[in-house]
């Protein structure tokens, strides 16, 4: 191997691997996040329990499926827990993109466990752009 092929993969082996999701790891309070967006929840949850609006809250909070013989399927991990005042729990998840994976285990948790999981984007549905062009009703796609 030559000194430039050498220096070439000492140089890729440092390289830090990008997520899946393009997220950004985000280190508060000591604490490591898996993207920007879950440390800003952790931020304004901070706030709100400083303020009084909530009781406490939970990071990474797992639940279990279990299988009809017991034993367990898969887990389900919460970003947060909040305890409100009047002792409710609401189950929070930050999502920057929704997989179908994702949807599956939303859906079987919160039957299997009775609860709801509430999402928290980083923009609103509705500021979000569409990526399939805008048809009038009845037209097809070239076919």
């Amino acid at each position: 191997m030559d000194l430039i092929t050498t220096q070439r993969l000492l140089l890729k082996s440092e390289r830090t691997k990008q997520s899946k999701m393009r997220n950004v790891k985000t280190v508060v309070d000591g604490i490591t996040f898996d993207s920007k967006l879950e440390a800003r929840r952790y931020g304004e949850l901070k706030l709100l329990k400083l303020a009084g609006e909530i009781v406490d809250f939970q990071l990474q909070v797992p639940h279990k499926y279990l299988g009809t013989k017991g034993q367990v399927l898969f887990r389900y991990i919460a970003d947060f827990v909040v305890t409100l005042s009047d002792g409710s729990e609401v189950i929070e998840d930050t999502k920057g993109f929704v997989t179908p994976i994702y949807r599956l285990k939303k859906k079987l948790i919160e039957d299997q466990h009775g609860i709801t999981i509430k999402e928290i984007y980083a923009r609103t549905k509705a500021r979000r752009k569409s990526r399939r062009p805008n048809m009038a009703k009845g037209t097809t796609r070239g076919r």
